[in-house]
């Protein structure tokens, strides 16, 4: 039994063993036939992956190329060459943006000065319209931007050599304009070099002028310093001689015009004749005088007669007043005016004088204050006036009474007499014309009165109280005065004046 189950055993193990074996042999050719495929496979895929290989080594290489190209070696991120490519592309853009904007004001400035060629303006366009598509492209290749900078290349030479043609242009332009100028300019400038000769020798010929006028200057101011020595000499010793003088012709003055009051207060011999009566006819009332032409002596001036026997002109008691009304070479006529005295007539020989007039030159009088010629109190200043000028005399100073009228002419060593009048009225309150005004006016005239009397006292001129001036004028009371109104006929003045009549009334005649 033991032994059936040692065979039994032995049978199931031999079974195992052969079915271990042909489960090994079918495995181990299963497995050999795997692996010669997997190992086929293997060849292919490393032979594949060599090619791979070899292909990316070759990518890598032309990536390696294309980078150094670029510009960008140091990178070796891909990521790191794509944004230093955007950033390039962003400067790029910014670049050609400002190159667009300075052609625009090249060309600008370029039409300012005078370039007018369209090709400017046309390029500028284009300049304008490349910088904008290299900066619109979105997704910028190396083809598109490289093609964009050569046209823009190409334009921008195309504006450079527009602008050199313009450029000659204009150096033409300005050659031609420069030779023109220099032609001008070459004349401007001989005249310059003419005028500047001509200037040179001008003020060659002043300086020389100058040099003698400072030579003389210098001459003169040595003169001049020795005179003005001598007349700073000259004017002590004249100034010391005028005070001598002075003192002395003070003295004198004094002395005369002290001796010149007392004789005009009581003498009666203040002057000498103007001539004699050659001749009387009481039938024509007429006499002759010697008086002539040459003399001065003219018609209608008039004449007091004195006695051929006076001490002295004029007396108080003249014999009668003349008036001339014919005067010739020889002699003259006139007629006989008044007789003081007709038992007392005027006789050959008789003295013919005037206190106004003189041969050869009138005299001169100075009229101060109120002149009453018939002391009724009112002033008679301007029948005075035509006395004097009917004689013959002048006036060269007159002083009316304050509210009679203005200060008129001046006192001058020519004047003859001042003529004064301090008589009281015989009729009347006594109260004159002068008296009624502002005592402004009044203290105005007495200042001015108290200062003519003292010049005429300083100039030695002697006073002739009025009271004598009239009797050797001719005057007596009541007579007619030259030049005075005594009546006015109206209806003859109409008559003459107006002969078809007259529609306004003719004022009054003036009261005297």
């Amino acid at each position: 039994m033991a032994a059936a189950n040692e065979s039994q055993g032995l049978k199931i193990a031999v079974a195992a063993f052969v079915s271990l074996t042909v489960i090994l042999a079918v495995t181990s050719y299963f497995l050999y036939s795997s692996y010669d495929k997997a190992n086929e496979q293997l060849k292919k895929a490393q032979a594949d992956l060599q090619a791979k290989g070899n292909e990316a080594a070759t990518a890598l290489k032309d990536w390696q190329d294309l980078r150094d190209r670029a510009g960008y070696k140091t990178l070796t991120d891909p990521q790191a060459v794509k944004d230093e490519i955007a950033k390039d592309h962003k400067k790029a853009v910014d670049k050609l943006r400002d190159l667009g904007t300075r052609v625009d004001a090249m060309v600008k400035a370029a039409q300012d000065k005078g370039a007018s060629a369209q090709e400017l303006a046309d390029l500028r366009q284009q300049v304008a319209q490349l910088v904008d598509r290299f900066a619109g492209d979105l997704n910028p290749t190396f083809a598109t931007s490289v093609d964009t900078l050569v046209d823009l290349a190409s334009n921008q030479a195309q504006l450079t050599s527009q602008f050199a043609v313009d450029n000659m242009a204009v150096r033409s332009d300005l050659e031609t304009t420069d030779t023109i100028n220099q032609g001008k300019l070459g004349e401007a400038e001989k005249s310059a070099d003419q005028a500047r000769a001509e200037q040179q020798a001008e003020v060659t010929k002043h300086e020389q002028d100058r040099e003698a006028l400072v030579t003389r200057v210098d001459q003169l101011q040595t003169l001049n310093s020795q005179q003005s020595a001598d007349i700073a000499a000259l004017k002590t010793k004249m100034q010391q001689e005028e005070e001598d003088f002075q003192k002395q012709l003070t003295d004198l003055t004094n002395q005369l015009k002290y001796l010149r009051n007392q004789l005009a207060k009581t003498e009666t011999v203040l002057d000498v004749r103007d001539g004699y009566v050659t001749f009387v006819d009481y039938t024509r009332n007429e006499v002759r005088t010697d008086l002539t032409r040459g003399m001065g002596a003219k018609p209608q001036l008039r004449f007091t007669i004195f006695d051929r026997l006076a001490p002295g002109l004029p007396t108080d008691k003249p014999k009668g007043s003349i008036e001339l009304i014919q005067v010739t070479d020889r002699d003259s006529v006139a007629r006989i005016i008044n007789l003081a005295n007709p038992s007392n007539p005027i006789r050959e020989g008789d003295q013919v004088y005037s206190p106004a007039w003189s041969p050869n030159q009138p005299q001169r009088f100075a009229l101060i204050g109120k002149l009453d010629m018939n002391r009724d109190g009112r002033d008679d200043h301007a029948d005075v006036i035509r006395l004097i000028q009917a004689a013959g005399g002048a006036i060269d100073y007159d002083l009316p009474p304050a509210g009679a009228g203005k200060e008129s002419g001046q006192i001058t060593g020519q004047t003859r007499w001042y003529v004064i009048d301090e008589r009281q009225p015989l009729r009347g309150p006594g109260v004159t014309r002068g008296s009624q005004e502002p005592e402004d006016q009044v203290a105005e005239f007495n200042a001015k009165r108290t200062a003519a009397i003292a010049k005429c006292e300083q100039l030695g001129i002697p006073p002739m109280p009025l009271e004598r001036l009239l009797p050797s004028l001719g005057y007596t009371f009541g007579m007619a005065i030259p030049g005075r109104i005594d009546a006015f006929n109206r209806s003859a003045s109409e008559a003459i004046t107006s002969p078809r009549g007259r529609s306004a009334p003719l004022p009054p005649p003036p009261n005297r």
